[in-house]
């Protein structure tokens, strides 16, 4: 009857229709591989985080070398960084051009000799410090440093010599301190120690 067979038909085109769009999306999906869309958006965003020649090489000073966290002060000043000899450096090239100077130093540049400020003598990993993670309470100006050898400092806003907040938790001394974090909510100080055992001079870093 004609009723059956119009019925018939439309299903024959259903499933014809239904071949064809999977055909279709299945050549799309070919195509995407094979040819990738242009993705402009993600392109841009790395010609802006490319800087070519607008990045300048800062060297530091002899005998400091191995500039480890970067951090800046509440005003936006600095940045601050850690070096090998112990001490914490500021950059001030944008002012009269004075480049690295000095702004905190710990207890041992004024108790060791071979760690004072005039010695520029390139001491073994550990002998005068070394901060590693570094950041400010932005509330008090407060800098907290995590140094590798000597614990969990801290200097005020104007910098000078550090001092020491804490060398052990639950009576475990610790043995290899590396990043630190504040939260500048509550004022809360959160660090790292890398090793209970062993300390950074017998880690391989390189």
């Amino acid at each position: 009857s004609p009723a059956p067979l119009l019925l018939k038909l439309m299903d024959m085109e259903e499933a014809r229709q239904c071949r064809s769009a999977i055909f279709l999306t299945s050549f799309l999906s070919l195509a995407f591989l094979i040819w990738p869309i242009p993705m402009p958006a993600a392109t841009k965003e790395m010609r802006s985080i490319y800087a070519g020649t607008r990045v300048k090489l800062v060297r530091l000073g002899r005998p400091a070398f191995g500039p480890e966290s970067l951090a800046f002060d509440h005003r936006g000043g600095g940045p601050y960084t850690g070096v090998s000899n112990g001490r914490i450096l500021q950059w001030k090239g944008n002012r009269r051009h004075l480049g690295w100077t000095e702004f905190a130093h710990n207890y041992k540049h004024r108790t060791v000799v071979e760690c004072a400020a005039k010695k520029k003598l390139v001491e073994p990993d550990g002998s005068c410090g070394r901060p590693l993670g570094l950041q400010f309470h932005r509330a008090s100006g407060d800098m907290y440093i995590a140094d590798a050898y000597l614990g969990l400092m801290r200097v005020g806003r104007g910098g000078g010599l550090a001092e020491v907040v804490a060398t052990e938790a639950g009576g475990v001394p610790f043995k290899f301190l590396n990043g630190v974090d504040i939260d500048q909510e509550t004022g809360d100080v959160y660090f790292t120690d890398s090793s209970t055992i062993y300390q950074r001079r017998y880690v391989r870093t390189e």
